[in-house]
């Protein structure tokens, strides 16, 4: 039969983090490795799930899954929940080495950037002279950074 491995964590789904989780899949010479997910929740709500991310051969791979939360993320304040599931029956699943990481990241910011206008100007050799410019240009640009890890836990 299909399996599932569900550990609920002490701690809760907050916002502006990026949570990354890594696990070890085994792939056995003598076993077929089969269909597999990994899952993060906040509560009831799943925030991310991925179905098999890596495909090891004959040994170990590390899958990830990753998802960033923000003010209006679903499940904020819900106790974060681990779940590794095999998705097909009879099957072997083998995993290892679970982690969360936890990093903080900044409210996203705004920034903008203006450029300069620019001359230039060319002078033929028949005595024709031609200008080109390129007008002032302004844009918003958004920008995330991912700072120090604030949590760890292993299970």
């Amino acid at each position: 039969t299909s399996g599932t491995i569900t550990q609920t964590l002490p701690a809760t789904a907050q916002r502006d983090k990026l949570y990354v989780v890594k696990v070890d899949v085994l792939d056995r010479r003598d076993k077929d490795l089969r269909s597999y997910a990994v899952r993060l929740y906040a509560g009831t709500t799943l925030l991310q799930e991925v179905v098999d991310p890596v495909a090891p051969s004959d040994g170990f791979a590390v899958a990830q899954l990753a998802v960033q939360t923000f003010g209006n993320t679903p499940g904020l304040g819900g106790d974060l929940k681990l779940e590794l599931v095999g998705l097909e029956g009879g099957v072997w699943v083998l995993f290892d080495n679970v982690r969360l990481h936890v990093f903080s990241c900044p409210a996203q910011t705004t920034a903008t950037t203006t450029v300069s206008t620019t001359v230039s100007t060319t002078v033929s050799t028949t005595g024709t002279t031609s200008v080109s410019t390129s007008p002032t240009t302004s844009f918003t640009t958004t920008s995330l950074t991912t700072q120090s890890t604030t949590a760890s836990t292993t299970g």
